[in-house]
């Protein structure tokens, strides 16, 4: 379906991602940022960017279908499912699914499922992903993920340890480059971590991101000496780069905990690891049932 906008001079100055939000009352804010990338939102012709600013007169083209769309079932045949119901999709992200489609993205969460997205998780992170089935749950839930009120836990295999058994890692990061670093000038983070289990130089670490930064835990870890096995971007120790390319990130996103956006009851949802993290707490002779017992309590 092709849209046609022409902006006003009430629309001077606007964002042209808030632009078409605007008009496009049906469109969640995460398709209208995909369609800018993916070149289906065009200004007089021609490719933009989300902080171009409109300008009267200008021929904007959107080119999708953002009427609601018909409820579905997802099967587990299709995705791993933790939770459905009208609303919500809560599914067991596997590794290397990438959550929104994009330039380069053939395969992705949102065009399997259908569902809206309501937060991120990166390509390489496992777990539990929440999805909503309509515009409402969406918007609700995102802002629920805005003000903090959805619990997030996280299992974590380091290469070696951090510098303390239980603790907080309170650090702005900010983006440099394609990189997220630690920085003064940065956007306040801060996650609270327990170490579980520490053998053969490697440790399990419980993660639980008090805010919701890219690369959050990625990048706390690994400013205090004790980077995520498998990340390629951030794990930059002796033992990583002999391994480099060979071994998945084991990052997991182990438990989701939030009130119902309708009102109706707390959802509280524990995804397994998937089997590279089952394989790496075997060589550390590590009991995932011990584990759960730190994602089932608070």
């Amino acid at each position: 379906m092709l849209n046609k906008l022409i902006a006003t001079s009430d629309d001077a100055g606007s964002r042209l991602d808030k632009f078409v939000l605007r008009k496009l009352e049906n469109m969640p804010k995460s398709l209208a940022a995909k369609l800018i990338r993916t070149k289906d939102i065009k200004v007089n012709g021609l490719r933009s960017t989300a902080d171009y600013r409109v300008q009267p007169g200008d021929n904007i083209t959107v080119y999708g279908d953002f009427t609601e769309k018909k409820e579905r079932q997802i099967t587990p045949d299709a995705l791993p499912v933790l939770y459905q119901d009208d609303h919500l999709l809560i599914i067991n992200k596997p590794a290397g699914l990438a959550v929104q489609g994009g330039t380069g993205q053939t395969k992705s969460i949102d065009k399997i499922t259908g569902a809206r997205l309501t937060h991120r998780l990166d390509k390489d992170t496992s777990g539990a992903l929440i999805l909503a089935k309509d515009l409402q749950t969406a918007k609700a839930m995102t802002a629920m993920f805005a003000a903090g009120k959805v619990a997030k836990k996280y299992i974590a295999v380091c290469t070696g340890r951090p510098p303390e058994n239980k603790g907080f890692i309170d650090a702005p990061l900010a983006k440099l480059g394609e990189d997220i670093v630690v920085s003064g000038q940065g956007q306040a983070a801060r996650t609270d971590y327990q170490v579980l289990a520490a053998a053969g130089g490697i440790s399990c670490v419980l993660a639980k991101p008090r805010t919701g930064r890219t690369h959050q835990i990625r990048v706390h870890l690994s400013s205090v000496g004790a980077p995520i096995l498998g990340d390629k971007k951030y794990n930059k120790t002796l033992a990583q780069n002999k391994n480099r390319g060979k071994m998945n990130l084991h990052l997991h996103a182990a438990m989701v905990q939030f009130i119902h956006p309708t009102g109706k009851g707390t959802v509280k949802i524990i995804a397994p690891p998937p089997k590279h993290i089952e394989k790496t707490f075997a060589f550390m002779e590590q009991d995932y049932e011990s584990i759960k017992n730190h994602l089932e309590n608070d």
